[in-house]
């Protein structure tokens, strides 16, 4: 199952469905576009509300795997961003290296791969919304998560509690869910496509939680 979630995360959040590596316009776009220090986004701010019983709350707290992934892309790391897009691309022509040929793809308005940064980039509303970096700190976190979720059912990797456990997990659920609910109030109809993609971005998440909570028991968390 963990599979399945893995390949339905790859084109919402801009991977090829076999790599762990990020596309780069997406991955560098989306970092550079982020501040990260002491594991908290700074261009966003904590928040909660009700919609009568129901809370909704946002953390801008991140994980240590997710604040190197934010560094990686935006240096252009090969170890983060996937070297195949620009190794196949006509963009690379006249680069002198490898980093100036990602930097020239990922600067351009190539393949992003991402259902959710397209969207974002094709509709000029959304770019003005208030909400506009929630929604990329939350793609960000997704390719993180995704990261994670690979490494561990693909390379063998150990389970990290601090990346797949489900403190980790609520709280980008509960991000989606807050955003969604903003983007529903601020502009239904411009956020139309976006709320699709998140949805789809949260019963992935949320199933996430389900198969690794059915393997993983996590004792004296709280």
């Amino acid at each position: 199952m963990l599979e399945t979630i893995i390949e339905n995360l790859s084109p919402l959040v801009g991977t090829k469905f076999d790599s762990i590596r990020w596309a780069p316009t997406t991955g560098h776009q989306t970092a550079k576009a982020l501040r990260l220090a002491s594991l908290v986004c700074l261009d966003i701010d904590n928040d909660k509300f009700y919609d009568g019983p129901i809370k909704y709350e946002f953390s801008n707290k991140v994980s240590i795997l997710t604040s190197l992934i934010h560094t990686k892309a935006i240096e252009l790391s090969p170890n983060i961003i996937d070297t195949t897009y620009v190794l196949t691309s006509s963009n690379s022509s006249g680069a002198t290296n490898l980093y100036d040929a990602l930097f020239l793809y990922s600067n351009s308005k190539m393949f992003n791969d991402s259902a959710i940064f397209d969207v974002l980039k094709t509709e000029r509303r959304l770019r003005l919304s208030a909400y506009y970096r929630h929604v990329l700190f939350i793609l960000l976190d997704s390719y993180s998560l995704r990261w994670s979720l690979f490494a561990l059912t693909y390379l063998g990797s150990d389970y990290e509690y601090g990346e797949l456990g489900s403190e980790r997990l609520d709280r980008l659920i509960n991000n989606i869910r807050y955003v969604r609910a903003k983007l529903e109030d601020e502009d239904v109809v411009a956020s139309s496509y976006l709320m699709h993609h998140l949805q789809t971005l949260l019963l992935n998440v949320e199933a996430a939680k389900y198969e690794l909570g059915k393997k993983y028991i996590e004792v004296n968390r709280r």
